[in-house]
């Protein structure tokens, strides 16, 4: 499945994903294949810069939302297992906000 995350990004001079990157988005994926059509493919990478780009600006102030439910937790060592389900809530939700607003197909309309 890690090879199906890379192969969306792309090698379009994206920064190296790091590992709790890789993990985040290993279950948004297989969240997404599982539950919508292959609409949302092409607009992965878009969801997942976007979303870069928002920690990026919150780190630099350390404020606002994405510091305080996602940035801060992963710029730790050691993240505690009840917060690390939280990252990943978060990077999940506001993907798909993205995602839904520009491609997602849930599965079961297309079925009917």
């Amino acid at each position: 499945m890690l090879d199906k995350v890379y192969g969306l990004l792309g090698n379009r001079g994206m920064k190296k994903l790091k590992g709790h990157e890789a993990i985040h988005l290993l279950l948004l994926v297989d969240k997404l294949m599982n539950e919508y059509t292959p609409s949302w493919e092409g607009m992965l990478l878009a969801a997942f810069e976007v979303f870069r780009a928002e920690c990026v600006k919150s780190k630099s102030i350390k404020d606002g939302e994405y510091w305080t439910k996602y940035v801060q937790w992963t710029m730790t060592v050691q993240i505690q297992k009840p917060r690390y389900k939280v990252d990943i809530t978060f990077l999940l939700k506001r993907c798909m906000r993205y995602l839904n607003r520009n491609c997602l197909i849930k599965r079961e309309r297309m079925e009917r």
